[in-house]
């Protein structure tokens, strides 16, 4: 491509009077398409860094972008055209950063977007339109999306998210009880983990406390099935003295049971819950999600172990709704693609929820926040009924999700056909956690 090298003489000779030292230090170039037409035209300062006032062209002549720059980054107005001389682009930057007001138009999906900037961030109102119609309506205040289409998105940062996790890992190991008791570090690491799940889903996980008598029976439990090979709540005696059978049944009865994975592990099974014979459900999820929890239990005998789920001794728990994955930004460490989905609303908020009246949708959304036009397919969907720690839940899952960082979903669940329906609506991202 032929290149122009031209010092400005005529010019420099023109306005000598006002600016011939600082001419004389610059350099213009043009470059040129392939038939010698100029396709852009701009100047570099003695330090050969782009300066002042830069154009570029169609093939066709018409002016494509102008431009001003300081030191080889934009510094001031930015236009952009099509080749029709429509406007596409209309912008500023201060020191190579956006700066000021924003708006752009797509002529292939007839997109329009307006927005305001402050040093490089998202500042103000933004709002996305196609043709007539609002895709999207956000307040940003310098990069933080505070508003997106009615609601607020992100209750925390990634950053407080981090802290708040690590903060419980933290926590000091209070003596064992009793003292000889050598499971005692793994069943504070278990606690530790269950109680960052309930920290992660806004659920109430201070103060948690392991209860002695409880563990004992977890363990007893553990051992239960351990006997008879197999998980079950009410499991048969398998011989054992009536005394120690039934300490061991209590531990069954009023626990999460698991197999082949270590306490802290097991936590991570009971919330995933997303097999087939517990989808339908996810019982043990909830019960660790449910709001009244203070005190706990677990026991072990390996490969077997038991979370004790009934307990309801915390008061004034009052949550909202009880969703995994929650709003807002959500570790990826802590989700998984093939887990299913759950959301337990605020008790009364639809009545009694049907199939029939309710439904729920998972819309992908973009870079800039925009929805997806179709929701997400579905390969399971239910409505578990209480007594599981919450009232009724929704269960459901995507066929396909992505879950790697800035993956973000719109989720709604509304009524049908009502005149004036429900809705509970919210934003899952997922992260990679780096402290603030």
């Amino acid at each position: 491509m032929p290149i122009a090298r031209l010092r400005p003489c005529f010019l420099a000779l023109a306005l000598a009077p006002l600016c011939a030292g600082a001419l004389a230090a610059q350099e213009e170039i043009l470059e040129c398409w392939p038939d010698g037409t100029v396709r852009e035209r701009y100047q570099l300062d003695a330090e050969a860094r782009r300066t002042g006032a830069s154009f570029e062209y169609h093939e066709n002549g018409q002016l494509a972008r102008k431009a001003h720059w300081k030191a080889d980054l934009l510094h001031g107005a930015v236009l952009e055209y099509d080749a029709k001389g429509q406007t596409l682009l209309s912008c500023a930057y201060k020191d190579g950063e956006l700066h000021g007001d924003y708006s752009s138009w797509d002529p292939d999906s007839d997109e329009r977007e307006k927005a305001h900037y402050a040093s490089g961030k998202l500042d103000g109102k933004r709002t996305i339109r196609r043709g007539k119609e609002e895709l999207s309506r956000q307040r940003w205040e310098l990069g933080v999306l505070l508003d997106l289409d009615g609601i607020a998105p992100f209750p925390r940062t990634p950053g407080q998210i981090a802290q708040g996790l690590a903060a419980i890992a933290a926590l000091s190991v209070p003596p064992a009880d009793p003292a000889d008791d050598s499971l005692w570090p793994e069943r504070i690491a278990a606690l530790r983990r269950l109680q960052q799940y309930r920290f992660l889903c806004f659920v109430p996980h201070e103060e948690m406390v392991l209860v002695p008598a409880w563990n004992r029976a977890c363990d007893k439990g553990s051992e239960l099935c351990k006997a008879i090979g197999h998980l079950d709540h009410t499991p048969p005696n398998p011989g054992w003295p009536e005394e120690e059978y039934r300490l061991g049944y209590e531990g069954t009865s009023h626990a999460n049971l698991s197999v082949g994975s270590s306490l802290v592990g097991s936590v991570d099974s009971y919330m995933d819950d997303s097999d087939p014979s517990n989808i339908d459900r996810v019982g043990h999820r909830r019960w660790c999600l449910n709001p009244r929890m203070l005190k706990t239990g677990f026991g072990l005998a390996a490969p077997f172990s038991a979370m004790w789920s009934m307990d309801g001794s915390r008061g004034g728990a009052k949550v909202e709704a009880v969703c995994y994955p929650p709003a807002g930004y959500v570790p990826r460490s802590m989700f998984h693609a093939r887990h299913a989905w759950s959301c337990a609303p605020p008790p009364g908020m639809f009545g009694r929820m049907t199939k029939r009246n309710i439904e729920v949708a998972i819309y992908p959304l973009d870079e800039r926040y925009v929805r997806s036009p179709d929701p997400l397919p579905l390969d399971y969907f239910g409505i578990a009924g209480g007594g599981f720690g919450t009232g009724d839940c929704l269960i459901f899952r995507p066929a396909s999700l992505g879950t790697a960082p800035g993956n973000r979903y719109w989720v709604e669940v509304r009524e049908k056909d009502e005149a004036r329906p429900k809705s509970l609506r919210y934003v899952v991202e997922f992260v990679e956690l780096k402290p603030e």
